[in-house]
């Protein structure tokens, strides 16, 4: 009910009304296999303390969401314990996670990597998989850098990521940033 939804709001705001509903994508299931893989490729520790972890990435998608796959690879620094490097990935529909080791520790840590985005389909560029729909010439490979700090204390958590990825289409303007904030409580 977006369009409908749309058209009230405009119309009690006395907006122009709005357009384009014509062109928008048509509903249908979404079917997606996701299989992700992190390695600690390398892992420093100076004392007790501090700690530095190089982790690499895979994952393939397979569905008329995305089928495509990427390979990334971060630095993560911070005190032991306080992080689980293989719990930080961003990923080809956007979402981010940085994630706690869960042991109760306390501490913070930095992150930064990069990565390559490989799409042989994706439904928000290509269209609709079993029906004619709009669609643009996506970019077969995209690449992305990423960072974010965290901080945990006990059962709680706070992270934040940055997510730069470069053009993912022909006729778009530039790349797309956007962040993550996450915040976990465990009990």
């Amino acid at each position: 009910l977006a369009e409908q939804t749309q058209k009230l709001v405009h119309k009690v705001s006395d907006s122009d009304r709005p357009r384009g509903w014509g062109n928008q994508l048509k509903n249908e299931p979404a079917i997606n296999l996701d299989y992700d893989r992190r390695y600690l490729l390398y892992s420093r520790r100076s004392g007790k303390r501090w700690g530095f972890d190089f982790v690499g990435t895979g994952a393939l998608q397979v569905g008329n969401v995305i089928t495509g796959g990427n390979v990334s690879f971060a630095f993560v620094f911070g005190r032991e314990q306080s992080f689980n490097p293989l719990a930080i990935r961003p990923d080809l529909l956007g979402r981010g996670s940085i994630a706690a080791n869960g042991t109760g520790s306390r501490g913070g840590f930095f992150l930064i990597g990069a990565g390559t985005d490989v799409y042989l389909h994706a439904f928000f560029m290509d269209g609709n998989a079993f029906r004619d729909s709009p669609h643009v010439e996506k970019k077969p490979y995209v690449s992305n850098v990423f960072t974010g700090f965290g901080y945990n204390w006990k059962d709680f958590s706070a992270h934040i990521g940055w997510i730069d990825q470069g053009k993912m289409f022909d006729e778009q303007d530039g790349g797309t940033e956007y962040g993550t904030i996450n915040f976990t409580w465990r009990n």
